[in-house]
C-alpha cells in the first residue's frame, strides 16, 4: 500500500525516483536494458507531467494508475484531455494521523497495521461500490470501510463454509 514506516529520507529512495512518483521506476529501468518487449510502469503515477516524463524519456511505453481509478474512474480521460493534471491522492488522507504513534510510521505495530488494512479496505469499499453500478463514496471514512471490508469478508467465508 505504499507504507513503510520510514519517511522518504529513511527509505533510501533515490531523488529522482521521488520526484518521478512512480515506485517501480528503478525497476523498470533494469528491465529496459535485458527486454525490448513493451513496458508497463504503474505504482505512485499521479501527476501528467511525471508520466509524460517517464514516456519521453523511454522509461515505459505504458503507464499504468490504479488507485485514482477507485474514486474517479474518469481520472485517464480527464489526464488525457488536459482537464485533470494529476490524479487524486486519496492515499494523503487515508491514515488515522499524519504523524505520531497513530501514523503509518508510528513504532507501534497495530498502528501501521491498522493503517494499511484501514486504506486497503476503502479501496475495497470502493470498487465494490463501482461493481454495484454506484459512484464511489469519498467521504466515507477509513475505519468505517475496514469495518465494512471485514464484515464483507467474514460474511462470504461463512457461505463458502456452507
Amino acid at each position: 500500500m505504499g507504507v513503510s514506516g520510514k519517511s522518504e529520507s529513511e527509505s533510501g529512495l533515490r531523488k529522482r525516483t521521488v520526484i518521478r512518483e512512480a515506485y517501480f521506476m528503478d525497476y523498470a529501468d533494469s528491465i529496459r536494458k535485458v527486454s525490448k518487449i513493451p513496458l508497463m510502469v504503474t505504482g505512485g503515477f499521479r501527476s501528467r507531467s511525471a508520466m509524460d516524463q517517464a514516456l519521453e524519456e523511454g522509461h515505459c511505453d505504458v503507464i499504468g494508475i490504479g488507485r485514482p481509478l477507485c474514486g474517479d474512474p474518469e481520472a485517464p480521460r480527464k489526464l488525457l484531455d488536459g482537464s485533470l493534471n494529476s490524479a487524486p491522492r486519496y492515499e494523503d488522507r487515508l491514515k488515522l494521523a499524519q504523524t505520531g504513534c497513530f501514523s503509518p510510521a508510528s513504532s507501534n505495530f497495530l498502528m501501521r497495521a491498522l493503517n494499511i488494512f484501514g486504506a486497503m479496505g476503502w479501496y475495497y469499499q470502493q470498487i465494490f461500490r463501482l461493481a454495484d453500478g454506484k459512484d464511489a463514496d469519498l467521504r466515507m471514512g477509513m475505519m468505517s470501510a475496514l469495518l465494512r471490508y471485514q464484515a464483507d469478508e467474514m460474511l462470504t467465508a461463512s457461505r463458502l463454509k456452507r
